[in-house]
C-alpha cells in the first residue's frame, strides 16, 4: 500500500474510477466498496462505509468513502447521487458542515449462543470494545430483564 497522502489528482482518480467501473463489467453502477478500496490500495488513503444522508434528506445505505490523511472525506463516487449531492467527486475537510452527512457504520458486534444452567443466552460484544462496554445485554429463550 502507498504511504497516504493529501494530494488529491482528480485525473487519476476519475481514471482508476473509470477503470474499477469497467472491469467489474459494470461501467455505470456506482461501484463505491471497490472504487474506495482500489484508492486505498492506490494512494493509501483508509476506505470507510456507513450512511450518507444527502441534500434532499433521504440517505445512502451502505455507502463508502476514503478519509485522507488530513482528516478530509474523499467521496470519488458522489456522481451517483447527482443533484442530490455536491458533485462528481467530492472533497471535504473535516470541519465542513457538509462532512457530518457521512456516518460511520456503528462497531460492529460478535453474537454468540451458550447454554448455562438449562437456558440458551445469545450474549453480544462490541468488537475491540473491552470490560462493561463491550457487553450488550443477555436474554435467554425466556423473558427478558434487566435486573437479571
Amino acid at each position: 500500500m502507498a504511504e497516504p497522502s493529501t494530494a488529491i489528482d482528480r485525473k487519476a482518480i476519475l481514471t482508476l474510477r473509470r477503470r474499477v467501473r469497467f472491469q467489474d463489467g459494470r461501467p455505470y453502477d456506482a461501484r463505491c466498496r471497490p472504487v474506495a478500496a482500489a484508492l486505498e490500495a492506490q494512494f493509501g488513503w483508509p476506505r470507510r462505509w456507513g450512511r450518507l444522508r444527502l441534500l434532499d434528506a433521504r440517505v445512502g445505505w451502505q455507502h463508502c468513502w476514503n478519509q485522507l490523511a488530513d482528516g478530509r472525506i474523499l467521496d470519488a463516487t458522489a456522481d451517483q447521487f447527482e443533484s442530490r449531492w455536491l458533485g462528481d467527486i467530492v472533497v471535504l475537510d473535516a470541519l465542513d458542515p457538509h462532512a457530518t452527512a457521512y456516518q460511520p457504520a456503528p462497531p460492529p458486534w460478535t453474537f454468540t449462543l451458550r447454554e448455562q444452567e438449562g437456558v440458551i443466552e445469545l450474549a453480544a460484544v462490541r468488537d475491540g470494545a473491552e470490560g462493561h462496554d463491550a457487553a450488550m445485554g443477555r436474554c435467554g429463550f425466556e423473558p427478558c430483564s434487566e435486573s437479571r
